[in-house]
């Protein structure tokens, strides 16, 4: 052979696996191959005493269990999941209650889309998302830290229901709090919480956090008016 052998022959000349024909034959006539040779297999000794050797050489020999035993802690997971969600469209059962779908809210309407701004003179609309409760009492609170009453009483069916009061803007910002129950609510006992929380609230008053009781839920939106 005229050129020299590659390092890859040479490994294998090392490792004394079967290496290409002509390439012991090239050995015998080639002083500079047989150094690299003498080099690599100096280099091998030297890592077979070397420190963890033998247990590196464990590991890497070492079967390898196969790959479905490594994926079956996440297997079995999901193939019960699976198996759930086919059990539980085979048995429907009771429809979705309706207040699993989220919290209350409250929201402006404006020709039936949602908005945060308005003008004086636009006439608006209040659509609560009442998520199955029945009754609701919603107040108003501007920057005067007057309240007013905009609703009070039993809703209709449904998850999303709009009040039956159009409500005309006028100047000035507000905020409205809509409190949500299973059970009817007290229209009085709420105004005067409300302005309770309002007179403890040091800062603007649309900013006054509305009270709280057990059993209610509560949902607020602002409207900025703009001047």
């Amino acid at each position: 052979m005229s050129l020299h052998l590659s390092q890859l022959v040479l490994d294998e000349l090392a490792s004394e696996v079967a290496a290409p024909a002509g390439a012991r034959e090239h050995l015998e006539g080639c002083a500079q191959c047989s150094a690299r040779l003498a080099a690599v297999r100096r280099d091998r000794e030297a890592s077979v005493k070397s420190f963890g050797y033998a247990r590196t050489r464990a590991r890497v020999a070492a079967e390898r269990p196969a790959r479905w035993r490594e994926l079956l802690p996440f297997i079995v997971p999901v193939a019960a999941a699976l198996l759930f969600l086919v059990i539980a469209s085979l048995n429907p059962g009771k429809a979705a209650d309706p207040r699993l779908k989220g919290g209350p809210t409250v929201d402006f309407l404006r020709a039936g889309q949602p908005v945060t701004e308005a003008k004086p003179g636009d006439v608006l609309e209040l659509q609560l998302g009442a998520v199955g409760l029945r009754h609701a009492i919603v107040l108003s609170v501007d920057k005067d830290r007057e309240v007013d009453v905009l609703f009070d009483g039993e809703l209709p069916p449904g998850a999303v229901v709009t009040l039956p009061r159009r409500l005309e803007v006028t100047p000035g910002s507000v905020v409205v709090h809509a409190f949500l129950s299973e059970q009817p609510l007290d229209a009085k006992r709420a105004v005067s919480a409300m302005e309770n929380e309002i007179r403890q609230y040091a800062g603007w008053p649309l900013e006054a956090p509305p009270p709280q009781s057990a059993g209610v839920t509560v949902a607020s939106q602002r409207l900025y008016v703009k001047p």
